[in-house]
């Protein structure tokens, strides 16, 4: 069961008075308890992997450098997950600074899990560091210095399970944003010390109001995340909270107000709450700023972050190809979060259409069609009918059958503007419409609901395995030429101190003689198929944990060779079984055999 982990100060009982006077929020929660959210996150997952975290967290007594280090790694590993999702260059810049400043570091984390001292304190501590420290750390790494209160609130939320509730900023600014709360908000320890006592408020209306006995923090995360993600529980709540307002004034006492005929109030209130409505105040992308993936290494770096910066600067979408394992998807989500880019990650499938990409229709209870976006579209507007910009990352491009996938969405690639054929609710056409050309047609920037806005500086970011090129769908010139294609190889020479580079941003130390036998096995896999370091690291951390190299090569190398010749199969098995440190050469074979249906003494 939650409980409140601090005390409640004069000033922090005046702020619950106000939260509690909230009418809006009152009928959001009840809505909430009521509806089926279509946007509600997976409550139970999320719990489930802070669970186990928090298991795991409990063994450290003592924070050290080599603690906080395996920490920061459990946390980069669970933040791939789609229900926990925090700044990764923030939780790397934590990485770098406990290496340039061990001791301050260690004594923040330490005043940080303190729970005897004053949580806006505490906070306040962590993210605070020296002009001088700063200086010192971009001379270092080559980039600014900074943590993010999401990175924070996620250490707290692991080492203190149901204590700490996880902030998500966009959220969080966003609910109380349309709730109308005015924050203090000075400082991350005031803005966590403000939205702890939110979710405390809540679960005391959820347990008085409600009768809700099983209530803790989780619950909460989820009922921020949906108001601002849930149209139709957002509208409703609004729309019901218009109503009781309405009794209050003369001139709508007599009035029902429905969603029907209420679109003006609705406006009406977002434009009170300060909702953006227009790419005006959309935050631009900055380009020419120097992209930083210091948490990947690549052989030709600058070259390659040359080519990248060069393409998006030109207007060019890009599309990273090269042999499995080489690094594409990170490399991907690390340039838009270099250029400080919203953006949305999806796996291609074989079955999109431009249904699944643009939208269609689809049917309401009373048997009506509403147009509903698909994948692109919902990277141009919010929920709430906003104007965004979240960049696509497409991972595995070639596996959709892009022409029919992409549809009108190629013109707009090209420069032009389009209209869909297909209309909304109020039987207007639905236009993707390139920024550039809204003042040549419009007299202004307003967008309304039948319009969606792509900003000059949206990008797409695809990845291609260049091994399921023959086997996957073939991309049309016509695709082809509106996209950068940008290759991330595996490193021109292998040898024992390209190994030590990856197994250091990998924080894996292993011995001179394993790195030299590492080397050599990747050199001699590259002769038949080309592999990227990331099977490598598989091998590596099996290696370590215990294992043997032909069990190594059974388990993550042998499904890389598929579709080889018989007899390539057969100069593979041979190769390979002539390096001194591969012992069970019987098994191997055997395990090859029975992999590919082989018999090797016939060849």
């Amino acid at each position: 069961m939650y409980k409140s982990v601090e005390p409640l100060y004069d000033s922090d009982r005046l702020i619950e008075k106000r939260f509690s006077k909230i009418n809006l929020l009152d009928i959001s929660l009840k809505n909430y308890i009521k509806y089926e959210n279509s946007a509600s996150e997976n409550i139970d997952s999320k719990k489930d992997i802070i669970f186990e975290l928090s298991k795991k967290l409990k063994d450290i007594k003592i924070i050290t450098k080599h603690n906080i280090n395996i920490v920061i790694d459990k946390l980069i590993d669970i933040n791939s997950l789609q229900e926990i999702i925090v700044d990764e260059i923030s939780l790397c810049n934590m990485k770098k600074y406990i290496e340039l400043k061990p001791k301050d570091a260690i004594k923040k984390w330490n005043i940080l899990l303190d729970k005897d001292r004053n949580l806006e304190n505490r906070i306040n501590a962590f993210e605070d560091v020296t002009i001088e420290d700063k200086k010192e750390f971009t001379k270092s790494y080559g980039s600014d210095f900074y943590v993010e209160l999401d990175s924070i609130s996620l250490i707290l939320a692991a080492f203190y399970f149901g204590e700490y509730p996880m902030y998500r900023d966009r959220y969080f600014k966003k609910f109380v944003e349309i709730m109308n709360i005015e924050l203090d908000q000075k400082s991350f320890g005031s803005t966590y010390r403000e939205y702890l006592l939110l979710v405390n408020v809540i679960i005391d209306k959820l347990k008085k109001l409600h009768r809700l006995d099983n209530v803790d923090v989780f619950i909460v995360e989820d009922i921020i995340y949906t108001f601002v993600n849930d149209e139709k529980l957002r509208e409703d709540s609004i729309t019901e909270y218009l109503n009781e307002l309405a009794l209050e004034f003369d001139f709508y006492k007599h009035k029902s107000i429905d969603k029907s005929h209420n679109k003006d109030l609705t406006l009406e209130y977002k434009s009170d709450y300060k909702i953006c409505s227009s790419t005006d105040r959309l935050e631009p992308i900055d380009f020419k700023k120097p992209l930083e993936f210091d948490c990947l290494y690549f052989e030709k770096s600058e070259i390659l972050k040359t080519q990248i910066s060069s393409a998006l600067i030109s207007g060019k979408s890009i599309i990273l190809t090269g042999p499995p394992g080489t690094g594409k998807s990170k490399l991907a989500k690390e340039i838009a979060r270099s250029l400080k880019a919203d953006f949305k990650m999806v796996t291609a499938l074989s079955s999109w259409t431009s249904y699944d990409t643009i939208g269609g229709y689809k049917p309401c209870d009373d048997g009506s069609l509403y147009f509903e976006e698909g994948i692109f579209l919902s990277c141009l507007k919010d929920r709430l009918g906003d104007n965004k910009n979240q960049w696509l990352v497409i991972d595995e491009i070639n596996r959709a059958d892009i022409d029919k996938a992409f549809g009108s969405f190629f013109s707009t690639i090209s420069g032009d503007d389009v209209t869909l054929g297909l209309k909304d609710k109020n039987g207007r056409d639905i236009e993707i419409i390139l920024e550039g050309n809204l003042t040549q047609n419009r007299k202004s920037n307003r967008v309304v609901s039948n319009e969606y806005v792509v900003p000059k500086d949206f990008r797409i970011i695809g990845t291609m395995n260049t091994m399921d090129k023959s086997s996957l769908y073939d991309m049309s010139y016509a695709f082809m030429r509106r996209f950068a294609f940008i290759p991330v190889s595996i490193p021109i020479v292998i040898d024992c101190s390209t190994v030590k580079e990856y197994t250091n941003i990998w924080d894996i130390t292993i011995e001179d003689a394993e790195c030299e036998n590492i080397s050599k096995l990747w050199n001699k896999i590259n002769e038949y198929r080309k592999v990227g370091p990331a099977l490598v690291e598989d091998i590596v951390k099996f290696i370590i944990s215990g294992g043997d190299y032909t069990s190594s090569i059974i388990i993550y190398i042998l499904p890389q060779l598929e579709g080889l010749f018989d007899d390539t199969i057969n100069s593979f098995t041979d190769s390979i079984g002539n390096l001194s440190f591969i012992e069970d050469k019987q098994r191997l074979k055997v395990s090859i055999e029975d992999f590919f249906n082989l018999d090797l003494s016939e060849q």
